[in-house]
């Protein structure tokens, strides 16, 4: 008996994954893939013993499938999943967790520059993505489904506060030159935590109330939201330094941090004296 071979171009799922394994091509024979892309969603698969960095079984993301052994001419059968609005809100989480690592790197060398584009790259992204495409477009087609889903909402909006609090904290600290490491750590881990939720909690329970006909015009929607949606562009990080210290909000700002420090100096000066 022949014996197939599948040629499998993956992608890991794990929301940490940074080693050589996130991304490549497995070779599996017909029975081991039989066993490893057991989960109800054909569109995974187990990674094989041995092939995390971690030392744990994943969870892969099929990109493309080739039966070496086949003679047809359409011989690759690719995992299609531009037709399903919740995996594309799924694989636009891998594009979050890479500008996330390129972050945390850019932290660690101490580039300002690099961790400006690169924070305001992912802002661009996190707008489309949360605020666009999920509580514009999915949240109002999910408010009259079930309380499950309501109390899920509530708290992944909050969870798109919170991020957007770090994000633009951290921002604000580039624009004076300084990286603020405890806020840069924590968008990070608040980011990776939140897309993990989304990941294996959220969209399981979003599936589950949504018809084909609501995924089919989901998905229009997303797609017309994204047409419409206009980046802030990424500028200079001088260049807008000069920008916003120019403007009338950051000089309030800039009056009122004055103001604390010279009420500072003079409750030392008063205890000094005393």
């Amino acid at each position: 008996m022949t014996t197939h071979l599948f040629e499998i171009k993956y992608k890991c799922l794990h929301e940490s994954c940074f080693a050589s394994c996130k991304k490549g091509n497995l070779s599996l024979e017909e029975s081991e893939f039989n066993k490893l892309s057991s989960y109800e969603d054909k569109s995974l698969l187990k990674s094989p013993k041995g092939i995390c960095k971690l030392g744990f079984t994943q969870k892969f993301k099929i990109e493309k499938v080739k039966d070496s052994l086949s003679k047809k001419d359409n011989n690759e059968i690719i995992t299609d999943n531009s037709s399903d609005p919740i995996e594309i809100l799924i694989q636009e989480h891998q594009i979050v967790l890479e500008l996330l690592d390129r972050i945390e790197t850019h932290i660690r060398r101490r580039n300002v520059d690099g961790l400006w584009t690169s924070v305001c790259e992912l802002e661009n992204e996190i707008t489309l993505h949360s605020i666009v495409k999920e509580e514009g477009v999915l949240f109002p087609l999910l408010e009259n489904v079930g309380s499950q889903i309501i109390a899920f909402l509530g708290i992944i909006k909050e969870d798109h506060r919170e991020v957007f609090s770090f994000l633009h904290s951290f921002k604000s600290a580039l624009i004076d030159n300084e990286i603020l490491d405890g806020i840069g750590h924590s968008l990070v881990a608040n980011l990776r935590t939140h897309i993990s939720k989304e990941d294996n909690e959220f969209f399981e329970v979003v599936n589950h109330y949504l018809t084909a006909k609501d995924k089919e015009n989901l998905l229009i929607k997303m797609k017309k939201a994204e047409e419409s949606f206009v980046p802030e562009e990424v500028i200079d990080l001088n260049e807008f330094a000069i920008k916003s210290k120019n403007n009338d909000n950051y000089k309030a700002r800039e009056k009122h941090n004055e103001a604390i420090e010279a009420m500072k100096e003079m409750k030392i000066q008063s205890e000094c004296c005393h």
